[in-house]
């Protein structure tokens, strides 16, 4: 018998870093003259137990899939592993502490390690992407920790999250975020086309850049990469515009996806729509000039790949990073 115990202190912060995932979206510095914190490096700290190396290997376990049941349909209508998905499921529930029975795969403790945290991640990943309506994670380090018998490969997998508030607060912003979310979705046109123009605008007129979320530190300030900071605060980064812009969408029915990437050379977040069978680009916060009052831009707003900003090309402009994105339209809706 045998007892496995590794402590993964996935700490997401680094200097000049700035969300919980990966790589983190940054506002170029172009005509709008801002800049977002810088991209995060995760750093991760293992401290392992030895391992009884007389033990027989196991066969890895067969990797399973199923649909999270509560999930936006975009996330329900993909395969995801089982453990991807009790973690989804667990952070949508608020579960601080994730207990996950697993099988112990064949391999040396860090293989092992590497193939749990590769699906977490990937958790994380699906809910930074296809979820906005998760705004409570924190900045602060998750941790993975997981102990079992390789006799019988039984294990058990227990994740950590910290979040940003206590049940009772994210049940009370949530509530808010509900009124002015359902407000917006009952006063939006029909028209798809339309929808897409009134929740474009809204957000500009009701959302300023947040210019003072601290470089290296946004401890505190999850809000500005949130969809809280656009619907409670009226304050966000790029990627709280895009969420929120995804999240409008997602409730009218058009079919949308956020896009993290580079923009001009630097990490950005935008979303792609998609409108009578093409998807086309949309960029509300380029659209929002930092340093002036009641200015609302359409200057990227459902352009083609081959759509002109100042005679350069979209696909000059914006570089998607190498998550699977629908194709954009040649020409912009307009064009």
């Amino acid at each position: 018998m045998k007892k496995l115990l590794l402590l993964f202190v996935i700490a997401l912060l680094a200097v000049g870093a700035a969300l919980y995932l990966g790589i983190i979206p940054e506002r170029f510095q172009d005509s709008v003259n801002v800049r977002a914190p810088d991209p995060v490096s995760q750093v991760v700290d293992v401290i392992t137990r030895p391992r009884d190396t007389t033990a027989p290997e196991p066969e890895p376990p067969a990797v399973i899939y199923a649909k999270p049941p509560s999930a936006p349909d975009e996330v329900a209508s993909r395969d995801l592993p089982y453990i991807t998905l009790r973690v989804i499921e667990g952070v949508m529930a608020l579960n601080e502490e994730i207990v996950i029975p697993v099988a112990l795969p064949q391999g040396n403790d860090n293989e092992i390690t590497q193939y749990f945290l590769s699906q977490v991640n990937l958790a994380v990943d699906v809910i930074r992407r296809d979820i906005p309506e998760v705004f409570w994670l924190s900045f602060r380090p998750y941790s993975i920790e997981w102990s079992g018998f390789m006799e019988t490969r039984e294990g058990t997998l227990t994740v950590s999250f910290i979040y940003r508030h206590t049940r009772e607060e994210i049940s009370r912003l949530n509530a808010q975020m509900q009124n002015v979310i359902y407000s917006l979705v009952s006063a939006a046109p029909n028209d798809p086309l339309e929808a897409v123009t009134f929740f474009h605008d809204w957000i500009i007129n009701n959302t300023a850049y947040a210019q003072y979320l601290p470089d290296g530190n946004p401890i505190g300030n999850e809000h500005g990469f949130n969809i809280d900071g656009v619907f409670l605060r009226g304050s966000a980064v790029c990627e709280g515009y895009s969420k929120a812009f995804k999240l409008l969408l997602d409730k009218a029915g058009v079919p949308n996806v956020i896009v993290f990437g580079e923009a001009g050379g630097e990490n950005h977040s935008w979303n792609y729509v998609k409108l009578d069978g093409q998807w086309y680009l949309v960029d509300v916060t380029w659209n929002d000039p930092i340093g002036e009052e009641d200015v609302l831009l359409h200057t990227f707003f459902l352009l083609g790949n081959e759509s002109l900003v100042d005679g350069v090309p979209v696909s000059e402009i914006f570089s998607p990073d190498d998550a699977d994105y629908p194709v954009l339209s040649r020409t912009g809706f307009f064009e």
